[in-house]
C-alpha cells in the first residue's frame, strides 16, 4: 500500500518541479502523522525506515543546487493524542536529522526547540500548532537561514513589489483624506435633499 508521501512525491515530480528554476529553497516538514503508532485506526503509520526513504525521495526531486531544509515532527500532547508516543515520534525526528547530516543540509529540530516548554499554549488541539507554536518553528527556521543560507534572509532578497517607503505616503494619505471628505460631504448633501 502506498503512503501519503509516495503519492505526494508523484504529484510534485509531475507538476511543481517543472518550475524548479524559480525555486530558491525547498522545505520538507513531515513525519508527525507518519509516526502514528502501528495498527491505529487512522492507518497513517509509516515505518521510520520508509519515512527516511520518503524524505530522501523528496529531497532527490530537486536539483542539488537548490538549498533544502528538513523540519522534524513537532511534539504533541500524549494525553490528548493516545495514538502516538513521544519516544516514537522522536525517532522520526532523529531519522530526519541523520539524513540531513548525511546530505549536508540544514534541519530545524522541533523537538529541541519545544523542549522544556509547556505545550498547551502552543498547540490548538494537542497536535497542531497555534501561532505561538509556529513562531517557535519560524524563529528556529530563520536562525538556520541566516546561519546556513544568509543570501536567502528576507532582508537580502529582492522585493517583488515596490517598498512602502518608495512612495510619498504623505501625499497619498492627503489625497485619500481629501477624497473621503468629498465623498462624505456628497453623501451628507444627498441625504438633506
Amino acid at each position: 500500500m502506498d503512503d501519503l508521501a509516495t503519492n505526494l512525491i508523484q504529484v510534485v515530480s509531475n507538476t511543481l518541479i517543472k518550475g524548479s528554476s524559480k525555486i530558491r529553497l525547498v522545505v520538507i516538514w513531515m513525519g508527525t502523522n507518519d509516526s502514528v503508532l502501528e495498527g491505529m485506526p487512522s492507518g497513517q503509520h509509516v515505518p521510520v525506515s520508509r519515512y527516511k526513504k520518503n524524505l530522501l525521495a523528496m529531497y532527490s526531486l530537486y536539483p542539488s543546487s537548490i538549498p533544502t531544509i528538513f523540519i522534524t515532527p513537532t511534539p504533541f500532547r500524549h494525553d490528548v493524542w493516545r495514538d502516538r508516543d513521544p519516544e516514537v515520534t522522536a525517532q522520526y525526528g532523529e531519522a530526519a536529522k541523520d539524513l540531513a547530516k548525511e546530505l549536508g543540509i540544514g534541519v530545524v529540530d522541533s523537538q529541541k526547540e519545544f523542549k522544556g516548554k509547556k505545550l498547551e499554549p502552543l498547540l490548538s488541539d494537542g497536535l497542531h500548532l497555534k501561532p505561538a507554536g509556529y513562531e517557535i518553528v519560524f524563529d528556529a527556521f530563520m536562525r538556520l537561514i541566516r546561519d546556513k543560507h544568509p543570501e536567502l534572509a528576507p532582508e537580502r532578497l529582492p522585493l517583488a513589489l515596490p517598498s512602502w517607503d518608495d512612495h510619498d505616503m504623505r501625499d497619498a494619505g492627503y489625497r485619500y483624506a481629501m477624497e473621503r471628505e468629498a465623498a462624505e460631504s456628497s453623501n451628507a448633501s444627498a441625504k438633506q435633499e
